[in-house]
């Protein structure tokens, strides 16, 4: 089982992702239940990282990710976006800098994270599902318009209007 989310920087627009409660419920629970986030941005190699308010323990816990992966970072309550070599890296997979429980991924293509900056706003957000009409006054206008026209690349459209 899952819950689709949006992320969404000025940089990088709107990415979908999801959260996934297969390995870590507990945390893609606190995660889901603590949404909408907003953070700042932290670059550390290829990962971004940004505080949120979830305090959780290690839950099935590793420093080896995927490409990818979304994690949350025990000792610094943060929010871990992985999209390739970390400064700790020890081959061309990512390395969180102490454990991380993987509680989700980046549907979408996940490089476009490099384009952020550390210190620009970050929001995470629930995406509405068909069966129930989206919360818009909780997205930024980018995913509100995903939430309505319910395609990517009409959203880009009608976001460069």
């Amino acid at each position: 089982m899952s819950e689709k989310i949006g992320i969404y920087t000025k940089s990088t627009g709107y990415v979908s992702a999801e959260i996934s409660f297969e390995n870590n419920a507990r945390t893609a629970n606190a995660i889901l239940a603590a949404l909408p986030i907003r953070g700042r941005v932290n670059q550390w190699g290829d990962e971004i990282y940004f505080n949120i308010p979830v305090i959780e323990k290690e839950e099935n816990a590793i420093e080896e990710v995927t490409v990818g992966d979304l994690g949350y970072w025990p000792p610094g309550h943060g929010f871990c976006i992985f999209f390739g070599r970390t400064p700790v890296s020890t081959s061309d997979k990512p390395r969180a800098a102490s454990p991380v429980n993987i509680f989700g991924r980046v549907l979408d293509d996940v490089t476009v994270f490099r384009k952020t900056k550390s210190g620009e706003e970050i929001i995470v957000a629930k995406i509405a599902s068909s069966a129930r009409p989206p919360d818009r006054a909780a997205l930024p206008y980018g995913m509100r318009l995903k939430s309505i026209i319910g395609n990517s690349q009409g959203a880009a459209q009608a976001h460069r209007r």
